[in-house]
């Protein structure tokens, strides 16, 4: 399971640094929907990359929100 860390630094990477922002500034009870946001942002980009890591990060970030959900 990638750190929330990596999941910023993905998005910044992937081009999401507004995504990113707003992940990191979230409220640790917010993170999960902040990340469920960037994961609809992420997907829905039409200048996305088009790269595995481009194409894994929605899956990556909605994973990462549900087990932060099922665990607070």
């Amino acid at each position: 399971m990638p750190t929330i860390e990596q999941l910023i630094r993905w998005l910044e990477d992937d081009g999401h640094s507004g995504c990113a922002q707003d992940l990191e500034m979230a409220a640790p009870e917010n993170r999960p929907q902040a990340a469920r946001a960037a994961a609809d942002c992420a997907e829905n980009d039409p200048d996305r990359y088009d790269d595995a890591m481009a194409r894994e990060l929605p899956g990556q970030l909605r994973e990462w929100a549900n087990a932060q959900a099922a665990t607070s």
